[in-house]
């Protein structure tokens, strides 16, 4: 995995997590929230998690497991497009 990869997960990572625990402590609506939250950050991939109830633990995980492989796969895919046009080093 590219160091930008690496970067994407750990960040995304942190969010998720955040919308995880906020779903687990189970506030008034805080699972909705957060599995909206999670959708809008993460469109195309996330919104298949609509198929499950919205806010419930299961569909934050799903969005959020979505979401991560997403923007993880964008990151790997962008830093080896670069490295092959040579712009990933300043040119």
């Amino acid at each position: 995995m590219s160091r930008a990869a690496i970067f994407t997960a750990a960040g995304y990572g942190a969010w998720v997590i955040v919308n995880v625990f906020i779903t687990v402590l189970q506030i008034g609506d805080a699972g909705v929230n957060a599995h909206l939250a999670l959708l809008f950050t993460a469109p195309p991939a996330s919104l298949l998690s609509l198929l499950l109830p919205n806010g419930t633990l299961l569909a934050v995980v799903a969005a959020a497991a979505l979401g991560l492989a997403q923007w993880v796969a964008v990151a790997e895919l962008m830093s080896r497009w670069f490295a092959r046009r040579g712009a990933s080093h300043g040119a």
